[in-house]
C-alpha cells in the first residue's frame, strides 16, 4: 500500500522506464492514484463538454486526447513525470476547466438577455 520507499532498488536498478510501475514500487497505491488524478479531472471536464458541438468541443477534443496520449506514452517512458508532459497536462486541465465552466449552452445563446430593471412608468 505504501511502497518500498525511494531508496529501494529493482534488480539493482534505481530507476525503471515504466513510470507507473516505478511509482507503485517506490510510493505505493496512493502515488499511482495521485498520478491518475489529472486524467480523471480532464475526463470530468470533457464529459461536461460532450453535449456541446462545434468549435468548443473540437478544441476540448484536442486537449483531452493530447492528455490521453501523454498517459499512453508514459507507459513506456517517464513522460508524465517530466516537465514536458506535466506542463501539457496542467495546461489541458486549466483549458478544459475554462471551456466547461465559462461556456454557456448553445440554446441560451439565441435568447436575448432579460432586462435588469423594469422601465419606469
Amino acid at each position: 500500500l505504501l511502497g518500498e520507499g525511494y531508496a529501494a532498488t529493482i534488480n539493482d536498478k534505481e530507476y525503471i522506464e515504466n513510470s507507473f510501475l516505478w511509482e507503485f514500487w517506490r510510493l505505493g497505491v496512493l502515488s499511482v492514484l495521485f498520478w491518475l488524478m489529472p486524467i480523471g479531472l480532464c475526463t470530468y471536464y470533457f464529459v461536461l463538454l460532450r453535449e456541446r458541438r462545434g468549435e468548443t468541443y473540437q478544441l476540448a477534443c484536442g486537449y483531452y486526447f493530447g492528455v490521453v496520449l501523454v498517459y499512453v506514452q508514459t507507459a513506456t517512458n517517464p513522460y508524465l513525470t517530466n516537465s514536458i508532459g506535466l506542463c501539457f497536462v496542467l495546461a489541458a486541465i486549466f483549458a478544459l476547466r475554462t471551456l466547461a465552466v465559462n461556456q454557456a449552452p448553445a440554446a441560451s445563446l439565441a435568447e436575448p438577455p432579460a432586462p435588469a430593471l423594469a422601465p419606469a412608468q
